[in-house]
């Protein structure tokens, strides 16, 4: 969503709560509280949904305080036919009405959601649990995505949050991963200095199951003013919310092409198109590609100023226009993934 050069009046606090939901009925109940409550979070980060595609605008319907951004996981299987087995995955966004003109949502897929909220760049993930297949490739694939995005806005602070289906203070794959790539792009945990921080997040009290894998983490820790996780009195999920406050400057959201700021380092970019949002691409390259095409034909009616130096340089000129255009529909709407040679 663009929001243009728009101001608002508002706190200068983002309250900010991340949720599985273990199924949308099931703690349906909880999200529904907290954004009826005196203290209604600003943005909720939900996971595990369980939505088909068809029943995400059910958010909608339910909450009418707050918009959702977010996709459902169920595509391919919707797709395949009758569904069998029980439901799964899906992240969504929940973002206060108020805070619409100073919002931009930047990337959806089914583990991810990033959006600008003012000053912050908010990350809602669901890394994949023990048992899944190449959950490892997945896991490297999810962060290097997000760093993607965050070093196409380096005007704003990042804030992740989610399911990291790990406990970061013990050791396995995943783990030391998350901790290396938190520590080599200078990310820290919201939790560390509060007094809170070893609350399990993760309950399961009929198989005696109790962890902590539902994290914030950011890049500015000095902006972060608190850290919680909640308790709520009727919560069917498996999963306690957890909360963060921190700093919020009301800057007007402004798009930051690839190249205007970008990291120091020498990175070699790949684009990932399997991530891409591909109907607005080529609704972005038809609007941008559509004025070329009457340029062209108004060259080839206008034979009498030919000449074979005369083409050549309009040939030139427009191919670099051709490029220019499907590298700016690019930097809108696909991901990029930097790796380092």
């Amino acid at each position: 969503m663009e929001t243009g050069q728009q101001s608002i009046n508002m706190a200068s606090k983002l309250y900010i709560v991340t949720y599985n939901m273990h199924s949308f009925n099931q703690g349906i109940g909880v999200v529904c509280d907290l954004v009826n409550s005196n203290n209604s979070p600003d943005v909720i980060l939900l996971q595990e949904h369980w939505l088909t595609p068809d029943n995400m605008s059910i958010f909608g319907e339910k909450i009418n305080s707050h918009y959702a951004f977010g996709k459902s996981a169920m595509t391919e299987s919707v797709k395949q036919g009758p569904l069998f087995g029980r439901p799964y995955g899906g992240v969504s966004i929940l973002i206060k009405n108020k805070l619409c003109v100073v919002t931009k949502c930047i990337f959806c897929t089914d583990r991810y959601v990033v959006v600008r909220v003012g000053n912050w760049l908010i990350c809602n993930i669901y890394l994949p649990c023990v048992g899944t297949a190449d959950r490892i490739d997945i896991v490297q694939d999810i962060l290097q995505d997000i760093w993607s995005w965050r070093l196409k806005y380096t005007d704003c602070g990042i804030i992740i949050g989610g399911d990291f289906n790990t406990d970061l203070e013990k050791s396995n794959d995943v783990s030391n991963y998350i901790n290396k790539f938190l520590t080599n792009h200078s990310l820290c945990r919201c939790e560390t200095d509060m007094p809170l921080r070893r609350l399990h997040t993760y309950v399961n009290e009929p198989l005696g199951h109790y962890s902590v894998i539902d994290y914030f983490v950011c890049d500015t820790a000095r902006d972060i003013l608190d850290y919680n996780v909640l308790d709520p009195d009727i919560n069917l999920s498996d999963h306690r919310p957890v909360a963060v406050r921190c700093k919020l400057a009301h800057q007007p959201v402004t798009e930051v092409l690839e190249g205007d700021k970008g990291s120091k380092e020498s990175k070699v970019k790949q684009l990932r198109w399997d991530h891409a949002d591909l109907l607005s691409y080529y609704n972005s390259t038809m609007c941008m590609l559509y004025p070329l095409y009457y340029e062209l034909l108004e060259f080839e009616n206008n034979s009498t100023n030919g000449g074979k130096a005369n083409c050549i340089a309009f040939i030139d000129s427009y191919y670099a226009k051709v490029v220019d255009c499907l590298n700016q529909s690019a930097g809108l709407h696909v991901p990029v993934h930097y790796k380092n040679y």
